[in-house]
């Protein structure tokens, strides 16, 4: 899932907190009372205004589902929220009393710092090992490895660890030909380094791969995603 930066409205006029709106904000997938569907699904930057004057018709939260029936309310995500009702998922702050603009990953309205505490606000390439940008292109993998054979726990039990890497396209290469790995080809890691098919058949059939880390075998490389993805 997209995370994405979503500007908000800043609350004129805050209200305190109310027992019938003290809820996080729903997680991806879920339903809401006003009818607009999950705001997971919304894609991209968002434009906001503040909202000062409840006329119209009637305003559901897109936290608790509750009436706003204040003057002042926000608007975010594509939602009407209620100023208590619109919290981070992480540590509960009121994202209005703390800035104006928070963000969406795995199912969480976060605020910026802990977002970029969970995240990280960029990455390096696990090849050449430059700064990634946000919303840069890039490849991801995932490998399992075991904890006897990452550092710090050489005694424990074999027990899977999954690690995150990522990638420049330039930089998605097999690390023994060099050839880059391109969208439909399929690739294995080895020790955390790419290694492409013809490679892999090759390994196999001079030493066995009897490297004490099984690879996982890949399928087919996709195409680049942002890096916020």
């Amino acid at each position: 899932m997209n995370p994405h930066y979503h500007p908000y409205s800043e609350l004129s006029s805050p209200h305190p907190p109310s027992p019938d709106n003290n809820n996080f904000p729903p997680l991806a997938g879920g339903h809401h009372h006003n009818g607009h569907g999950p705001f997971m699904s919304m894609e991209g930057q968002q434009g906001f205004h503040q909202i000062n004057n409840n006329i119209g018709p009637i305003k559901h939260c897109g936290g608790c589902g509750g009436k706003i029936v204040e003057r002042f309310f926000l608007h975010a995500l594509d939602k009407y929220w209620h100023n208590s009702c619109l919290k981070c998922s992480c540590c509960g702050a009121m994202l209005a009393d703390i800035g104006s603009s928070c963000y969406t990953r795995a199912g969480m309205i976060l605020c910026k710092a802990d977002y970029s505490r969970m995240f990280g606000m960029s990455g390096a390439c696990s090849a050449c090992g430059q700064t990634i940008q946000a919303n840069e292109l890039v490849m991801r993998t995932t490998s399992q490895l075991s904890n006897n054979q990452a550092v710090g726990n050489p005694n424990q039990n074999l027990q899977s660890q999954v690690q995150h890497q990522v990638f420049h396209p330039k930089c998605f290469a097999c690390s023994k030909c060099a050839v880059q790995l391109m969208p439909g080809d399929r690739y294995y890691m080895l020790a955390g380094s790419l290694v492409c098919e013809q490679d892999w058949q090759k390994l196999i059939k001079n030493t066995g791969a009897s490297t004490g880390t099984p690879p996982i075998r890949k399928g087919k490389v996709g195409r680049p995603r942002r890096s916020r993805d």
